[in-house]
């Protein structure tokens, strides 16, 4: 396995997608490795961060070492499984509430964040070294394994700031460099730090990416799961409308000031996007793929328009 322990970003910002961007019944879960990288390239993404989904071709063909060298060469990062997360009576709540995000990550995702499995197995694959999203438990202890990475990068939330026992930017800061992790920052999960705005106070923003590695711009239709007060599917439109003047068009025009760089992944899944921008006939159709790539370049070409100001 190379020696390499960190990816390198040829530009100050490098717009990435995530596997589960294009991941629904009507698209990627029948995609071979082929029709994964020629959408990616498309789209617009420079790099992908991929998650370690099961039961479809790609998943095969990656645990087969069979997935074309584009598609293994645009892997840059990974992310840690997303099954579960919320606790054992998830499952229950998802399905009394219609979450079918939820109740798929069940099918698509072999193990718990308790496992990273997945992703050591993937950098057998890849022959090399990734940085890796993942989440510590409730004690604030990351799975075992998590040493094994390019580099362990952590979301800063509140959970984690109670789970690491801490309330001040500083102390999240000391406990994240304490086992040698970096940040990636959330533009939702991480906006408001334990009542800390980052939109809204430069100094905690600041603090903060100076120990960013990167960010995620989540730009989703269910926000209200965690924050009751956030319009569904509203930073999602904002990018893709160009609304500069938005909130999210704003967060992400200082942190491209403010910030030194690195891979910015968009997460925009196909569900979101086609229940904000299908659409509303008798028939109710649904995003083309065609379509769906439009809207990706687009949320590519914003976002990096948002960051260089």
């Amino acid at each position: 396995m190379s020696a390499e322990s960190e990816y390198k970003p040829k530009e100050k910002f490098e717009i990435c997608t995530n596997t589960l961007n294009y991941l629904s019944v009507r698209t990627g879960w029948w995609w071979g490795s082929q029709r994964w990288i020629d959408a990616i390239q498309e789209s617009g993404y420079v790099a992908n961060e991929h998650h370690p989904i099961r039961f479809t071709p790609l998943w095969y063909q990656l645990g087969t070492n069979r997935a074309v060298q584009t598609f293994q060469d645009s892997i840059k990062s990974g992310h840690q499984s997303i099954r579960g997360i919320g606790g054992a009576l998830n499952l229950a709540k998802a399905a009394a509430r219609r979450d079918i995000f939820t109740l798929e990550s069940y099918y698509l995702f072999r193990y718990s964040p308790e496992s990273l499995k997945d992703l050591v197995k993937l950098q057998k694959v890849l022959e090399r070294k990734i940085p890796v999203v993942m989440y510590p438990n409730q004690n604030g202890i990351f799975a075992e394994g998590s040493d094994q990475f390019g580099q362990q990068l952590v979301q800063p939330t509140t959970e984690v700031m109670k789970w690491w026992g801490v309330t001040a930017i500083d102390g999240l800061i000391e406990q994240a460099k304490a086992r040698g992790c970096y940040f990636c920052l959330d533009t939702l999960h991480s906006r408001i730090l334990n009542g800390i705005d980052l939109t809204k106070d430069p100094e905690a923003r600041a603090k903060i990416l100076e120990h960013t590695s990167e960010v995620h711009v989540r730009a989703d239709t269910d926000v209200q799961k965690w924050y009751s007060n956030f319009v569904p599917g509203a930073d999602m439109k904002a990018i893709i409308d160009n609304d500069r003047n938005s909130l999210i068009g704003q967060f992400l025009g200082d942190i491209g000031k403010e910030w030194n760089g690195g891979r910015v992944v968009m997460e925009t899944p196909y569900d979101a996007m086609n229940a904000v921008y299908r659409e509303k006939t008798v028939q109710d159709e649904n995003l083309s793929v065609s379509q769906l790539l439009e809207y990706h370049k687009r949320s590519v070409n914003n976002t990096l328009e948002f960051l260089q100001g």
